[in-house]
């Protein structure tokens, strides 16, 4: 409990230390969708575009495109103060929610890869921004960052100062239990 005093002192900041790969994955996979297409093209005819090879290819990028920006939403850094939790780029806030607005912290069990199982977080707001990165102005996370622990120790203690609901699930499929810490 004392960490988590001498950390309100300040803005906490927690970062993904690989951020950069859940991004550049995607690019990759595009841009050898890309490589392929332009192959079929070339083959396919020199005088005429296939109408089928576009539209293959434009619904595959959007789709690339929205997984890359989900990539990205999970992997920006998180922020901490007694106002509220953000999420950040480089330095410049791209999601706010301030503790008297959130109505719901969930966790429950993901895949992390390989074996590991990871822990991810919901933060629901209780009015939902006008504009924002998604549209139930949630801000979504997992435990794969660094100082996790210490993060879960901040949130428990902004759940019990704001009287903040949470729920956990225990399997991945399992229902949503309410609890009093995280």
């Amino acid at each position: 409990m004392d960490q988590v005093r001498s950390t309100l002192a300040s803005p906490t900041i927690f970062k993904y230390g690989k951020w950069r790969l859940a991004i550049a994955w995607p690019l990759f996979v595009a841009m050898g969708i890309l490589t392929i297409f332009m192959i079929n093209e070339r083959y396919e005819s020199a005088s005429r575009v296939s109408i089928s090879g576009v539209v293959i290819f434009s619904i595959l990028t959007v789709f690339i495109g929205f997984i890359s920006v989900i990539a990205t939403l999970g992997s920006l850094d998180i922020f901490i103060d007694d106002q509220c939790i953000c999420r950040q780029l480089f330095s410049m806030t791209l999601q706010t929610i301030r503790w008297d607005n959130i109505r719901l912290i969930t966790a429950f069990p993901v895949s992390g890869g390989h074996g590991y199982t990871a822990r991810a977080f919901n933060i629901f707001p209780i009015i939902k921004p006008r504009f924002g990165l998604q549209p139930s102005g949630k801000i979504f996370f997992d435990d794969k960052l660094e100082n996790a622990p210490e993060l879960v120790d901040l949130l428990n203690h902004y759940v019990s100062k704001h009287g903040i609901k949470i729920e956990i699930r225990d399997t991945l499929l399992g229902n949503l239990t309410s609890a009093t810490r995280l």
